[in-house]
Formats: structure tokens, sequence, C-alpha cells
């Protein structure tokens, strides 16, 4: 049986949903901080072939609205981390253990140690349940919703076990260059990600390359939750808070 609860950010309420001994949100956090770099789906004034909404057409204005109550708002590292300076360097320094981020008090931005206990429980699960293991499911679909993703085979669809309601939220690429058609909007009902506390440093050159960060993902066509990194500053992707 779920266990639901509530949380909220001080200007909406989440509905969130404990998962072994973990306490997750179960949608994607809609909070619109001060500064940084986030936006809402398809948000741009953006030139090119895709349709964006512009912030400056009333018109519009419902349907970015719409699109951030549905997805969850769109961030990029350093602004999810609640972190200055930080894209283009390690601020393993600054990092603390359970990190706040634009989380609200008493939750923070999961580490790749926290999204990996999730995965191991649900591994553990699915081994422990002949019937999941006959079905061919996976953490991605034990955690992705039954809606809010395109069409796929029986076999990739989501199951929702848990309540954690993953939904095809997208990401924006090179967000800040979308007047000039290099950014771009994708993987709407098709693609989820989120990022995590933790920065990927590669040591294999000199100095030491700290402009990427991990971050968990889930697509409609696969069965499984993988864990990647990526650009700090390029790409805007969801955030999940979990509770400390």
């Amino acid at each position: 049986m779920k266990e639901y609860g509530s949380m909220t950010d001080g200007t909406q309420t989440y509905k969130t949903v404990v998962i072994g001994t973990q306490t997750w949100m179960a949608s994607n956090l809609n909070y619109t901080p001060s500064s940084g770099k986030h936006k809402c789906y398809a948000e741009g004034n953006g030139n090119g072939g895709d349709t964006w909404l512009a912030p400056d057409k009333p018109a519009d204005q419902p349907k970015i609205k719409a699109n951030c109550d549905t997805y969850g708002r769109l961030y990029d590292w350093e602004t999810a981390m609640k972190l200055s300076n930080c894209n283009t360097k390690s601020c393993a320094s600054q990092i603390q253990k359970q990190h706040q981020g634009i989380c609200p008090s008493g939750w923070h931005l999961p580490d790749t140690s926290e999204w990996g206990k999730l995965r191991r429980f649900i591994e553990q699960e699915i081994f422990d349940n002949y019937e999941d293991e006959i079905f061919g499911w996976d953490v991605g679909t034990k955690l992705k919703a039954t809606t809010g993703w395109k069409e796929t085979s029986t076999s990739d669809k989501g199951v929702d076990s848990y309540g954690f309601a993953a939904i095809g939220s997208g990401y924006c690429v090179s967000c800040d260059k979308l007047s000039d058609a290099s950014g771009y909007y994708e993987g709407k009902e098709s693609e989820a990600h989120w990022w995590s506390a933790t920065e990927y440093v590669n040591k294999n050159v000199t100095p030491n390359d700290a402009t990427q960060a991990y971050k968990s993902k889930i697509t409609y066509n696969k069965k499984v939750m993988t864990l990647e990194f990526e650009k700090k500053a390029d790409y805007l992707y969801s955030v999940r808070c979990l509770k400390n």
C-alpha cells in the first residue's frame, strides 16, 4: 500500500510518498527561484523550427503555467543547488550532506548514493517478486506513471508501483540561446531527467574538468533508470526533493 503525505515550498503543496526508508516528492518541483536559470517547458521567445511559448504574449501565459503545473520547472544544476559560479568549476567544498538547494526546509537534492538506494530497493523487490520478473519489469517501469508518456510496447509502459509518478517532463538545451535557435526543448512525454547533488569530475584531464554533474534518467521506451552525467550549465532538468 502506498504511503502518501504532503509538503509545501511556501507557495504550493506537493504530494509525497514513502519508498522503502526514503520519503520522496511524488511530482517534480515547481518552485520559482528569484535568480538563476530556470524555465517552464517551451517557455522562450525563441527562433527556429520549434514552437515556443512567449512569456510576453498573454495567450501563451496560461500554456506556460500549465506546462510547469504538469511537468514541474526545469533548472540548471547551479540553480537547483542554489550555488553561484559553480557551473564551470568544482564547488565540492560548498556541497553539504543533505544539500538543500532550492528544496524546501527539511528536504534536499538527492545525491547519487540516495538515487542508488532507491534503485537498489526496487531491484531487490523485483528480485523477490516472481511476478515482476515474469513481466520483465525494471526500476524505470516501476517508477513511471501510467500516463504522461508516449505510446510504447506494453512491456515498457509504467506501472507506478510506488507512487513516484515519473512523467516525461523533457529538458532544455542551451536555454539561454533560444533567441538565435542554438537552444531548444526536447523530450516531453519521452524522457525524464532529475539532477543529483553530486558533481562529476573528470580527473583524466589537466586541469580537472568539473563542468558536469550526475542526473538520473527514465525514458518512455526503456524499462531501466540510468545514472548519467551532463554539463551543469548547458542543460535544464527537473528536480525531485528527498526528505531529510
